[in-house]
């Protein structure tokens, strides 16, 4: 149950993340399109410092741009890095709200649009593995309960159990049970799915049963349900 809690946390994760993303976007499109246009020029570079001692501290710089009534206003960027992008002096594309001028922000896309970018590709990325896990185990179930009806079923005494690190949840890899049998007079070996769980002790002198698919031998699946 621990990797399907996983998988399942990540497709949750990756819509809502996805969702977030949808929000974002729409919220600067409409900042966008009442936005007026104006020419800045960087004061100075505020720095932000790092919660973390892993983090560096950031770079952000604020601007300073004239409204049509000749006033000036100046606003820090949502835009910050460990590099300065920016030089003091710079001059600048600026977008301000004309309702609000103190809402601004630099017309490029990294500042209006790598925040976006950085919050869908995670959504994409959570999202695939976990919905993507969650489809491909429920048609690998739905498999193997179909071949434990019609394939060729043959019975192996035992097993041993390893290890498979290719993929760790939580850090831990996974047992498989291993069988060796004989089907159509020669010697195969057998692995179970990816078991989540230590077998070895319901194994242990345990007939395990395994279903070939008649139309492809190589196909197969060997029945856990005994451990649930």
């Amino acid at each position: 149950m621990a990797n399907k809690f996983v998988f399942y946390l990540f497709s949750v994760v990756g819509i809502v993340a996805l969702v977030g993303t949808g929000y974002w976007i729409n919220h600067e499109l409409s900042f966008i399109n009442r936005s007026q246009k104006s020419q800045g020029m960087v004061l100075e570079m505020v720095r932000r410092v790092s919660t973390s001692k892993k983090s560096a501290d950031t770079f952000a710089p604020r601007i300073k741009f004239t409204l049509p009534d000749g006033s000036s206003q100046e606003f820090t960027s949502t835009l910050s890095s460990s590099w300065k992008f920016y030089r003091v002096g710079q001059k600048v594309d600026v977008l301000y709200d004309p309702a609000q001028p103190d809402t601004a922000e630099i017309n490029s896309f990294f500042a209006l649009w790598v925040g976006p970018c950085i919050l869908g590709f995670l959504g994409l990325t959570f999202s695939s593995i976990g919905i993507g896990s969650v489809v491909w185990a429920w048609r690998r179930r739905r498999y193997c309960a179909e071949l434990m009806q019609r394939g060729v079923k043959i019975t192996a005494i035992g097993g041993r159990i390893e290890r498979d690190c290719t993929v760790r949840v939580n850090r831990q890899c996974a047992w498989r049970i291993v069988c060796e049998a004989e089907y159509n007079g020669e010697r195969r070996t057998f692995k179970s799915d990816r078991l989540w769980k230590d077998p070895t002790d319901a194994v242990r002198d345990k007939q395990v049963t395994i279903a070939i698919d008649p139309a492809d031998p190589k196909k197969y699946c060997v029945d856990t349900s005994f451990l649930s």
